[in-house]
């Protein structure tokens, strides 16, 4: 389990500085709040401190003062036959070697429990009377534990992982939630089963709190113990041990130096031959004003005062600058960023062709701006390809509806001409504008008003029987007239008499070639709305489905008028000037 204990001196005189560890802390379970009255106890469990507060702890403690040991771990394990008898956690904590004058005289004991100042619940799952056979799958999955659940024995996955007891995978608590917010400057990393807020690059761990540090390489030289192959291993047994000891024995080193108030921590980089020459990163405050030369001294001057402490340190020490480029997790600049070496930092410059996003933490965040500028060039361009494309389509559709094969700078050119689909193509003829404009105009024959070439689909006029309407003939007087004009126009016969007589506005005689058969006749006035069958030529669809369409044809142009000739949203009811809407039914 993992605690923080604070050591305090309640006597009537100091607890003395120590050149080796003095305090001594045990913890017990016990049924009992006071440790001498309780009548079951656990064997004792040995609390490790961390090498920083176990050098703090040999600082001594004044009369009245305290600190804190923070994080100290302790192993523990009770029998199973008492396990539910326990209530209560106590510390012992005894500084043997000074004898029993400061040994604790008031034992700390702290219930179990989940609620405010207790020490935790007492966990019960990993006991063989849960059920679980010694065989059970469980038992073989290095990340489960046997437990009773709801009286059951089960398997169920250990804190820090999921499955369903047979398989279980770790649970990455650092996207799973923010769990190092509360801890400024420091990022989380997940590790098997948990998780660490370790400080970022320029900054290290003190006391929880993650300060801004400036980092040197010393090497010191000790003669206590030999080197052997196995020191070259971090993950060795005796690497662990020596590197425990060596953080001890330097932090203390540390805290009895002219730098006590600057040293943030330390960290073992390696350790080689010659006896043993243990290499470390010192971290010290940022604005501490120090120099290798001055920490060389500093430190040479403690090892000397501590007589060389329990390895036997050399007073030749060595300081340089600690290199954090050399090493990716020593620093966090972007992949697109160079890291720079300084004395005991570094900085961050984004590489040739890529800007900084946020020059006041330099080169963290770089992005390749000729790259942004052409995808931004890119989207912008694509945009306008589009706008330009859809107007191109606007344009097409406007153009589909004039026929290239009509010779439109021919004035006097017949035509056949229609609004829209929906209604009747009808003869026309195609006449200039204004002088000097240069427009071009269909002048619907029959009905002798005009509508702008380009509003229209128009057709080159080869004979009657290209766009001919029997359907319109036989129902619209101005049809017929205007077919007359066009038969007039067209045939050009030298002989007056062969062309058809012109028509004068009366119905025509019945033996007036494809007249229709006998209706009343119908003045132009009577026709503001002309009632028209829709007509497709001979399909079967040819009177399906009609409706109306309001067709209000242009003003003709007349030289006098200054600007081009403009549609008219109203006609003044004369033959020059009509309203025409065709309505399909």
């Amino acid at each position: 389990m993992w605690f923080d204990y604070t050591f305090e001196n309640k006597g009537n005189t100091d607890i003395p500085a120590s050149n080796s560890t003095n305090a001594v802390l045990k913890v017990y379970f016990t049924n009992n709040a006071q440790f001498e009255s309780a009548t079951i106890k656990s064997p004792p469990s040995p609390v490790t401190l961390s090498a920083f507060d176990g050098a703090l702890s040999r600082q001594g403690i004044r009369q009245g003062a305290s600190f804190q040991a923070l994080d100290a771990l302790a192993v523990v394990s009770v029998p199973e036959a008492n396990c539910t008898a326990f209530t209560h956690l106590c510390t012992i904590v005894s500084y043997a070697s000074l004898g029993n004058q400061y040994s604790d005289r008031s034992d700390t004991c702290i219930a179990l429990g989940s609620g405010s100042n207790q020490a935790g619940t007492l966990d019960l799952k990993q006991t063989s009377s849960s059920g679980c056979n010694s065989n059970a799958v469980c038992a073989l999955v290095s990340n489960a534990v046997c437990a009773l659940v709801s009286g059951q024995a089960r398997c169920v996955c250990k804190g820090g992982f999921t499955g369903d007891g047979t398989t279980c995978s770790d649970v990455n608590e650092c996207t799973s939630g923010s769990p190092c917010s509360s801890l400024t400057n420091s990022r989380c990393v997940n590790t098997e089963g948990s998780y660490e807020c370790q400080c970022k690059p320029r900054y290290y761990k003190k006391r929880r709190e993650c300060k801004d540090t400036l980092t040197y390489q010393v090497e010191v030289t000790f003669t206590a113990q030999n080197y052997t192959s196995e020191l070259a291993n971090s993950d060795s047994t005796e690497y662990k041990q020596l590197d425990y000891t060596y953080t001890e024995e330097m932090s203390y080193v540390y805290l009895t130096s002219t730098l006590k108030d600057r040293f943030h921590g330390m960290r073992v980089l390696n350790f080689r031959s010659g006896s043993v020459i243990g290499t470390h990163a010192a971290n010290l405050a940022s604005n501490g004003g120090q120099t290798t030369g001055s920490i060389q001294n500093a430190v040479n001057s403690a090892i000397n005062s501590s007589s060389g402490t329990a390895l036997n340190m050399q007073a030749n020490v060595k300081v340089a600058d600690y290199n954090e480029c050399a090493k990716a997790s020593d620093h966090d600049c972007h992949e697109k960023a160079d890291c720079v070496n300084t004395l005991g930092s570094f900085t961050c410059k984004c590489q040739a062709g890529y800007e900084d996003r946020n020059p006041a933490t330099p080169g963290r965040d770089c992005y390749d701006a000729a790259r942004l500028a052409i995808i931004i060039g890119g989207v912008i361009g694509g945009l306008l390809a589009l706008l330009l494309l859809l107007c191109l389509c606007h344009q097409c559709v406007k153009k589909k509806r004039t026929k290239k094969s009509v010779d439109l700078h021919s004035m006097g050119s017949l035509v056949w001409a229609r609004q829209d689909q929906r209604t009747f193509w009808w003869p026309g003829e195609v006449v200039p504008g204004k002088d000097g404009d240069n427009s071009l105009w269909v002048r619907w024959l029959g009905i002798n008003t005009f509508s702008p070439v380009d509003s229209v689909e128009v057709d080159k006029f080869q004979s009657l029987d290209q766009h001919f309407s029997a359907k319109a003939h036989n129902s619209l007087m101005s049809y017929r007239a205007s077919v007359d004009e066009a038969k007039r126009k067209y045939m050009k016969s030298a002989d007056p008499e062969q062309a058809p007589p012109r028509y004068n506005g009366n119905y025509p005689p019945a033996d007036y070639p494809g007249a229709p058969p006998e209706k009343p006749p119908l003045n132009g006035h009577q026709f503001q709305s002309l009632v028209v069958p829709y007509y497709g030529g001979e399909q079967p669809q040819r009177y399906a489905q009609q409706q109306e369409v309001s067709q209000i044809l242009a003003r003709p142009p007349r030289s006098a008028i200054n600007g081009p000739p403009k549609y008219t949203s109203g006609f003044k009811g004369n033959a020059e000037y009509q309203e025409f809407s065709f309505k399909l039914k």
